[in-house]
Parts: C-alpha cells; sequence; structure tokens
C-alpha cells in the first residue's frame, strides 16, 4: 500500500499530462491520492498520518494551482515534502534520541528476517552519519526541484518529478544499502577479532 499510494498517483499524474495539460493532471493527482486514502482507511481501518498530511498538503496547494493557475504551486508540494522528511530526520536524532533511518532500517531487516550469522552492527556516529547524509538527500533533492521547476521548462519538469526523483532515490538507496552492509561487516570483523584475542577464561 505504501508503494502504490505514492507511485500511482504520480504515473496516472504523467499519464493525464500527456494527454491533456497540468491543471487537468493535477486534478487527477488529487482525485487519485484522496481515493487511496479512502481505500487505505477501508482496508485497514485507519490511515497512515503521513499519507494524510500529504494528502493535505496535495489538497491544498492543488486547488491553489487550480484557482490561480499557475503550476508552481503544485510544483512546490514535492519540495515541501522532501524538505519535511529531512526535518524530521535531522531533528529525531538530537537529544541522543535513535535516529529515524536506524529505526526504520530495523524494523524492515526484522520483518525480512535478519541473519543471525551476520548481525547489521553499526556505532551510533554511524548511524547518525547515515541519517544526516539522508536528511541532506533529500534538502538538495527538494531544492533541485525549485531549481528545475524555476529554470526550465513545464515539459521538464514533470520528467524530472516522475523519472528522476525515482532514480535519485534509486541510486541513493543502492549506495547506503552497499555502504550500510561494508561497515557493518566491517564492525562484525574487528569485534570478532577482538574477541578472540581474549584469554580462554
Amino acid at each position: 500500500m505504501q508503494h502504490l499510494f505514492v507511485y500511482l498517483p504520480i504515473i496516472l499524474f504523467f499519464g493525464a499530462y500527456q494527454f491533456s495539460d497540468i491543471y487537468i493532471a493535477t486534478m487527477v493527482l488529487m482525485a487519485s491520492t484522496t481515493v487511496l486514502l479512502g481505500v487505505e482507511r477501508l482496508t485497514t481501518g485507519t490511515v497512515k498520518k503521513a499519507h494524510l498530511y500529504i494528502t493535505v498538503l496535495l489538497l491544498v496547494l492543488g486547488t491553489i494551482t487550480i484557482l490561480v493557475r499557475d503550476p508552481k504551486f503544485i510544483q512546490w508540494k514535492l519540495t515541501i515534502v522532501f524538505w519535511i522528511f529531512a526535518a524530521i530526520l535531522f531533528f529525531s536524532q538530537l537529544g541522543g534520541k535513535k535516529p529515524t533511518i536506524q529505526s526504520l532500517l530495523e524494523m524492515a531487516l526484522n520483518e525480512v528476517g535478519e541473519d543471525d550469522d551476520e548481525p547489521l552492527t553499526l556505532t551510533d556516529p554511524q548511524w547518525r552519519g547515515l541519517n544526516t547524509a539522508w536528511a541532506a538527500f533529500f534538502l538538495v533533492v527538494g531544492a533541485l526541484n525549485l531549481f528545475i521547476a524555476y529554470t526550465y521548462s513545464e515539459a521538464l519538469w514533470i520528467k524530472f518529478k516522475v523519472f528522476g526523483v525515482f532514480g535519485l532515490q534509486f541510486v541513493f538507496l543502492l549506495i547506503s544499502m552497499f555502504w550500510l552492509f561494508s561497515a557493518s561487516s566491517k564492525n562484525n570483523k574487528s569485534a570478532n577479532k577482538e574477541m578472540g584475542t581474549l584469554p580462554d577464561e
């Protein structure tokens, strides 16, 4: 449901834009996101707060876009959402709290079943570094979205929103996972060496 909520409205938005204009595409985006929120409520009995907030933001900016006839309002939506994500990640690690990235990855690995022979082991500075890297990523992509929206054509921005953002997220996720498992493997090897040097009891 998470992937459906994120990608289906974007695909419908892109398709509507190809056959009409950004205002019709915006209405399709608003309608599809609202319908998916209703489906989530009916099938699960609840809705995720993130989905609710994004839908409300989309409805507000989409309505302004249609009424004012200025696509810049809907173009700001991606930047606002990404900057909110960046703020959540950054503030999650203040005051000695567990970073959001650590909580999400540990939860995901527990669901798929983590290999007991090679546990995921990162130090607190490493987790915070990864968390900060993702916060910076969302900040940069949010800024890049505005740069493209205000510098290039509307059609190019649509392609960036649909294909470019997904590609950037996918590549950064691959880099993050490669670094995460590499760092974890090194930590496990170091821990095993230290244990091996201890005298027998």
